[in-house]
């Protein structure tokens, strides 16, 4: 009779830090597994994988004139499955950060700045598009002040 040992917990947490790395985030090992299991799963909610989506609005949807050109960049960004991570968060590296209107809401931001920052972001907006975004579809929602008072 062949006994087996199985290590479900370290073999889960292993697997969850391979795949962390894989997205370019380093993990220390001395983080245990719950943290290792809830960052996995925060960062990966956070991230918006490049896929081409169709995109809808609100009926209330206004964007200020000043953003429209950001605006529509973003959204053809969208439509054509383009990267959009450098019109989000500066804080998308830090594997550790809680985005609560993500986490509360399923609700992402997004800036809408014309250009690139010196930091190879999209230069930081005080309004913000709040979107919903699906595997497939990206729920324009509003364009409203940034949620925190320094841009992230």
């Amino acid at each position: 009779m062949v006994t087996l040992k199985a290590e479900f917990s370290s073999d889960w947490t292993g697997i969850l830090r391979n795949a962390l790395g894989r997205m370019g985030y380093t993990i220390p090992a001395s983080m245990d597994a719950q943290t290792v299991a809830v960052t996995f799963f925060s960062v990966s909610k956070r991230r918006v994988e490049p896929a081409r989506r169709k995109v809808f609005q609100s009926q209330e949807f206004t964007c200020p004139i000043e953003h429209a050109k950001g605006l529509d960049a973003l959204k053809q960004a969208f439509e054509s499955g383009a990267d959009v991570s450098l019109h989000m968060s500066k804080r998308l590296d830090e594997p550790l950060y809680k985005d609560m209107l993500l986490n509360d809401w399923g609700v992402h931001h997004f800036h809408l700045g014309d250009g690139l920052d010196t930091d190879g972001f999209i230069k930081r907006t005080g309004p913000v598009l709040f979107a919903r975004v699906t595997e497939d579809s990206v729920f324009m929602i509003d364009v409203k002040g940034h949620p925190e008072s320094r841009l992230c």
